[in-house]
């Protein structure tokens, strides 16, 4: 339910043409990302180790 609110507040976002961008992500944080599909609409940048 949490993951659908936040793709639903990332959406509420971009259509106030904002741009939204999650920065130092875990690698599986962003795995989760691309698989509910938020990485369609917000760029995910990776924690780099």
């Amino acid at each position: 339910m949490a993951a659908g609110d936040l793709l639903n507040w990332v959406l509420q976002r971009r259509g106030e043409n904002r741009a939204v961008t999650f920065v130092d992500a875990h690698r599986l944080v962003a795995l989760f990302f691309g698989a509910m599909g938020i990485n369609e609409h917000a760029k995910v940048k990776v924690r780099v180790n």
